[in-house]
């Protein structure tokens, strides 16, 4: 910009000049002087901006340090060429350069070592070459570099393969001591040749290799390589140009150029970029082994899944996770090339909620990456064009068994039979079937009311309980056993019904039978003897050798029936106590007469029996001897048919020292029992009154007392053992 400095104020071009000095405003920015400071040996060079202003910005090339508050330049190194530049604004003044020499300090290297200052001379630029110069002082026992580097000839000190307008230095150096050229540039400006033009460089043809869809990069080719030119491509980062020209490392979907080189000259291709298109998918298909039809809670269900790649690109990092069977499913491998496929099984415990839903369903998934790192899953179907959840029907199968178990309760513990007497039943239910069942109950004929359960919802294999206690009746000892069926009912899940009939296993439907042992009950036959005129009682009863359970039967046991025989005169009377009566008059034979003993307790437990009673002609029948030992087996001595045919008898016992043991006088009397002698004295002697007597013989007198003078003697023997 140019502006002018009109009375002391700016103004632009457009401004009125008159009477104004004009000056260029940058002019007013002075350029920097500088004052340098003597060299030193012992620190490096110094110097000072003359009119330094705090206000503006100072900069110093090659670097070295300016203080901000007084301008002090430090750090300054001895030979070397610098160049001060203040700033203010868009303008900026630069310094004449300026050197701090050492050549006359005592610690200077150079000091004779004979280096001086290298003195350049250029060559005219040439079109068909680089630059050229040559080092007018050139000693060859210097040694001479030059920055940029460039060709100097060791014995001639000419320099070659000069860059054109590139500024240059060349130092010479000896035992440390180094000194350099003033900088130069040899320009090219004034040529009228174009080495561009003269020898041009073709500008790069790129054709896009096929793009392999694994392959994480892409490539290309130079079509018209040349191996005389350098070739550069952007964005470099991680690509390749071969020495044929083939590119490698390309970035799908970026775009590149390269450029060709040669010295100054270069050209630059088109833009390109390889789009990628290939595509990433893949499919998982679930599907299911059939079940047997008598798949139970526990089995299992195998699941069968295919994994294929769909897609045109490698895929890595395969995981298949199905959380009905827990999660992550082990694969044989992680990776699956373009339409490559792999399958793998996994099973599935079957729980009850499966088989009461009649099915098992659910989806699997499987994820992973292409080897671009681009996330591919799938949900499992039936096909690999469906996501549709793999549904495995399960064979229902609705079913129970009922079994029935009886126990007879003994409570008497004689291991029989009676009225009073129970059995418990005991029911069992099993659900042997697959699906849950609900509402169960028991019915039996034979029992009244409810038979609970300790449950009445069975899962597949549970079992419910119950039982009952039901009373032997009449009819049951009758039939000497109980025999029935229970029936068990209840609805499955789906509330389809479920029922059996019991048996004596699960697997049979048989009636319960339970055998009711009869007491062993025995009446034995009797026979008594009795005279006509007298008749007379038994002194025991025909239930004394009849038998309940292997034991005398007890009156209050048993029930008794009997037949009573007819008779002219007199009469037979069988007594509730099983004592027999024959009545005096009853005429002489044999009668029997049949009974009948039956257990209460199982009034169809009975056995009979028969009783002969003979009633004689009256005869006396004196017998020799008996024996009151208190065994009920011949207690007294009886003559039967005395009281009967001769009333008025009187009877006397002596022992047999002639003395009265026994003393008796009929006075006439016929009715009540039978006369008999218990071995029991009536007088003093001896024994005493109401004594038995001693074991013996003893002699008897019985007067008959009939009007005849008959007299009827002899022995009877006392016996104890």
């Amino acid at each position: 910009m140019i502006a002018w400095v009109v009375d002391g104020s700016i103004k632009g071009e457009n401004s009125n000049p008159a009477k104004a000095v004009i000056r260029d405003v940058c002019t007013l920015l002075e350029q920097p002087v500088i004052v340098k400071d003597k060299a030193e040996c012992d620190s490096k060079g110094s110097a000072s901006i003359e009119g330094y202003d705090k206000t503006l910005t100072y900069t110093i090339s090659p670097d070295a340090d300016i203080d901000k508050e007084s301008g002090k330049i430090t750090g300054l190194t001895y030979n070397q060429q610098y160049v001060v530049k203040v700033i203010k604004g868009d303008c900026e003044k630069s310094s004449v350069r300026f050197m701090i020499s050492d050549a006359d300090l005592d610690c200077n290297p150079c000091n004779n070592t004979g280096v001086t200052i290298p003195v350049v001379e250029k060559e005219e630029a040439k079109c068909d070459s680089k630059g050229r110069a040559s080092i007018t002082n050139y000693d060859t026992t210097l040694t001479y570099t030059i920055s940029p580097n460039a060709d100097i000839d060791k014995e001639t000190g000419k320099i070659i393969g000069l860059e054109y307008n590139q500024e240059y230095v060349v130092s010479a150096s000896k035992d440390g001591c180094v000194k350099k050229s003033v900088p130069f540039t040899i320009s090219d400006a004034s040529l009228n040749c174009n080495p561009c033009v003269d020898n041009p460089v073709a500008k790069p043809e790129i054709k896009l290799s096929d793009v392999i869809c694994d392959n994480l990069t892409g490539s290309a080719k130079i079509m018209n390589y040349d191996s005389s030119l350098t070739y550069k491509i952007s964005p470099k980062e991680g690509v390749v140009i071969s020495t044929i020209g083939e590119i490698t490392g390309l970035v799908y979907n970026t775009k590149y150029v390269v450029k060709a080189n040669r010295d100054t000259c270069s050209e630059v291709s088109d833009e390109f970029e390889i789009t990628f298109e290939c595509k990433s998918s893949i499919s998982l298909v679930k599907k299911s082994k059939p079940l047997p039809k008598d798949a139970k809670v526990g089995d299992k269900l195998t699941y069968v899944f295919e994994i294929t790649n769909t897609g045109e690109i490698t895929i890595k990092e395969l995981v298949l996770t199905d959380n009905k069977i827990g999660g992550e499913v082990a694969l044989p491998k992680k990776t699956l090339a373009p339409k490559e496929s792999m399958t793998v099984e996994a099973d599935y415990i079957l729980t009850q909620a499966d088989f009461d839903a009649g099915k098992v369903k659910n989806s699997a998934t499987v994820e992973g990456k292409d080897v671009h790192d681009k996330p591919v899953k799938d949900t499992s179907g039936n096909t690999p064009n469906d996501d549709d959840e793999t549904v495995t029907v399960i064979s229902e199968l609705s079913k129970i068994t009922l079994t029935k178990t009886a126990q007879f309760n003994d409570e008497n513990g004689d291991g029989y039979a009676q009225l009073g007497e129970s059995i418990t039943y005991t029911f069992t239910v099993k659900n042997v079937g697959n699906v849950t069942v609900k509402d169960l109950k028991i019915t039996d004929k034979k029992i009244e009311g409810v038979i609970t359960l300790d449950k009445t919802t069975l899962a597949p294999s549970e079992v419910a309980k119950g039982s009952v206690t039901y009373q032997i009746t009449k009819e049951d000892l009758k039939a000497g056993k109980v025999e029935n069926s229970a029936v068990v009912r209840g609805k499955d899940i789906h509330e389809h019904p479920v029922d059996d009939t019991s048996g004596n296993t699960p697997n049979d439907n048989d009636k319960t039978v339970t055998e009711l042992k009869k007491s062993p009950i025995k009446a034995e036959p009797d026979s008594y003897t009795f005279v006509e005129e007298e008749g007379g009682m038994t002194d025991g009863s025909i239930f004394d050798n009849d038998t309940l359970r292997g034991q005398p039967v007890k009156v209050d046991e048993i029930k008794f029936t009997k037949d009573s025989p007819a008779t002219s005169t007199g009469g037979i009377i069988v007594a509730e106590d099983g004592t027999i009566t024959v009545l005096p008059g009853t005429p002489a034979k044999d009668y029997v007469i049949e009974y009948t003993i039956c257990e209460k307790a199982n009034p169809t437990n009975c056995s009979t029996a028969k009783v002969v009673i003979k009633v004689e002609k009256t005869e006396l029948h004196i017998p020799k001897g008996f024996s009151p030992n208190d065994d009920n087996i011949n207690e007294t001595w009886v003559i039967k048919g005395l009281k009967y045919a001769y009333p008025n008898f009187d009877i006397k016992i002596y022992n047999r020292w002639g003395n009265s043991v026994y003393d008796y006088s009929n006075k006439g009397k016929k009715e009540g029992k039978a006369w008999y002698w218990d071995g029991r004295s009536t007088g003093r002697w001896n024994v005493g009154s109401n004594r038995k007597v001693p074991a013996g013989t003893y002699f008897y007198i019985i007067n008959l007392n009939d009007g005849s003078g008959a007299v009827k003697k002899g022995w009877i023997y006392v016996n104890y053992q």
